[in-house]
């Protein structure tokens, strides 16, 4: 195959305007350690619910988020004096192996594991100083065990970003069981949080999950949450500078969840900050610039382990089947493919790895999307020009393609708010809509899973960090020439990092 590929000197900006742009670290998350596979992340769950062998012949959800709401199962041997949670000598992985977990991540070009080490029962993967309820208390290598102190030293062998799972703002062992005052429990909470990035990193990222404002059993009813949430933020940005913050809409942060494409927001806290300020909405006057990220499939949802249908599965369970590699790889799509940093939840199972069958479908993802995205078919790169002036791209003599690539230059801030791509199968011929343009009326589309990126009906308006498109073409055989219009634009002038091309190749479907 011949790709064809051209640079465009830059040009002098035709217009100009003060618009927010990433920070080196917000850069650098959504970009990934992989440039093909880009901003792609795994939740990992594993904690003394993947344990709950009751969860095997009843819903699990309930345990899953909330060891509290287990009650109605609890007995001697799931909980006993740990009531309404679950009994630590129910943790006990025969054969952990957390490099196998890191080494499964990086076949399929995962930038960071995320993994609970703290989940809203208030169970810790380490010997915690601030708690009995942890590995230490459990059997498995005779309490000695540090699922942190490997799962740390195994990322930072192989170049994989440490990213924990750890709520500060709910413990229900602490608050229900153990009944800690406010103090105690912002004591506990903040100490964890030290004890993690002093002894675990370098700390990549903190995903904090967002259910921080309503006390219910998660927290003390006297605890002042933004007073107690100030001193994590606090504790981090004092002894981790770089690592990032996911408020999940609350608590400030350097990272918004959304489904939405726009990286501008009318409000937030700066970045890097001890803020706690919210991060805002997306708007087109916004001053504030955040990444996206939004979490895709889990590897086991749905009934059959493989569908978008309830439940979903977050810890392993050894009764369902999980997803394959098509089904991952539209989830990739789905939310990389639309300028975000996608999640994947990829749990471990009881013997601590990572089950064969898993990692089988996170190879076959990660070959995918690399035999599919590392060489285009043509590409035009560092584009800077007006919004009224298309960008056009010579297609190769007989070639094809099945994705059509565009990345704005985020150094410059996102700018293109509406676009079309249009072809034509001869140099003189008429332009014909291979990429069309998003009506203005029309609503938005956000939040349905099931919407991929087709051009025909494409989901949002936005190019962003990454935007890949399906043409509304099947054959495109006889393309000579394809142009990127852009529609409306913040600014008179746009910024392309790259225009590209690019064929399928995906084992499953050949």
């Amino acid at each position: 195959m011949t790709c064809a590929l051209v640079v465009v000197a830059a040009a002098a900006a035709v217009g100009s305007a003060s618009l927010p742009t990433p920070t080196q670290r917000q850069m650098e998350w959504m970009t990934g350690t992989d440039p093909i596979v880009g901003g792609f992340s795994q939740f990992a769950h594993f904690g003394i619910n993947t344990f709950w062998t009751e969860g095997d012949t009843v819903d699990p959800n309930g345990t899953y988020h909330d060891c509290v709401s287990n009650a109605q199962y609890c007995n001697n041997a799931s909980c006993g004096a740990y009531a309404p949670c679950l009994r630590p000598q129910l943790f006990n992985p025969v054969n952990l192996s957390a490099e196998q977990w890191v080494l499964a991540a990086k076949q399929m070009g995962v930038q960071e594991i995320c993994l609970t080490a703290q989940h809203e029962g208030g169970f810790t993967l380490w010997p915690s100083e601030y708690t009995n309820y942890s590995v230490a208390s459990s059997p498995w290598l005779d309490g000695k065990g540090d699922v942190l102190r490997d799962f740390a030293d195994a990322c930072n062998k192989h170049g994989v970003g440490i990213c924990y799972y750890l709520h500060p703002m709910c413990d229900h062992y602490s608050t229900v069981v153990q009944k800690v005052t406010a103090a105690q429990f912002s004591e506990q909470q903040v100490g964890k949080i030290r004890e993690v990035v002093t002894k675990y990193g370098p700390v990549s990222r903190f995903w904090f999950d967002g259910k921080g404002k309503t006390p219910s059993d998660r927290y003390p009813a006297a605890l002042n949450p933004e007073a107690h949430f100030q001193k994590v933020l606090d504790t981090i940005r004092t002894l981790s500078p770089e690592t990032l913050v996911t408020g999940y809409r609350e608590w400030g942060g350097d990272i918004a969840s959304s489904y939405e494409t726009l990286n501008l927001f009318d409000a937030g806290p700066p970045p890097n900050s001890t803020s706690t300020i919210e991060v805002g909405t997306p708007s087109e006057t916004g001053s504030h610039f955040f990444p996206l990220e939004q979490v895709g499939v889990c590897m086991q949802q749905g009934l059959d382990g493989n569908t978008d249908g309830s439940p979903t599965y977050w810890f392993y369970h050894p009764k369902i089947g999980h997803a394959n590699a098509s089904r991952v790889y539209d989830s990739w799509l789905h939310l990389v493919g639309h300028g975000e940093v996608g999640m994947i939840n990829i749990p471990p199972d009881r013997n601590g790895q990572i089950p064969q069958a898993y990692v089988d479908v996170m190879a076959t993802v990660g070959k995918g999307i690399r035999d599919t995205f590392t060489t285009p078919v043509a590409a035009v790169k560092t584009v800077s020009t007006a919004c009224s002036t298309p960008v056009t791209l010579t297609i190769p003599t007989g070639s094809q393609f099945d994705y059509v690539e565009t990345k704005e230059d985020f150094t410059l801030s996102q700018r293109i708010m509406n676009y079309s791509i249009e072809y034509r199968t001869s140099p003189s011929g008429d332009w014909l809509p291979l990429v069309p343009a998003v009506p203005l009326h029309k609503p938005s589309l956000a939040g349905t899973l099931q919407d991929r990126p087709a051009g025909g009906d494409p989901r949002d308006s936005h190019v962003g960090f990454r935007r890949i498109d399906t043409p509304v073409i099947a054959d495109t055989t006889d393309i000579v020439e394809i142009r990127f219009s852009c529609i409306r634009a913040l600014t008179d002038d746009i910024h392309l990092k790259s225009f590209s091309v690019y064929k399928k190749n995906l084992p499953w479907e050949q």
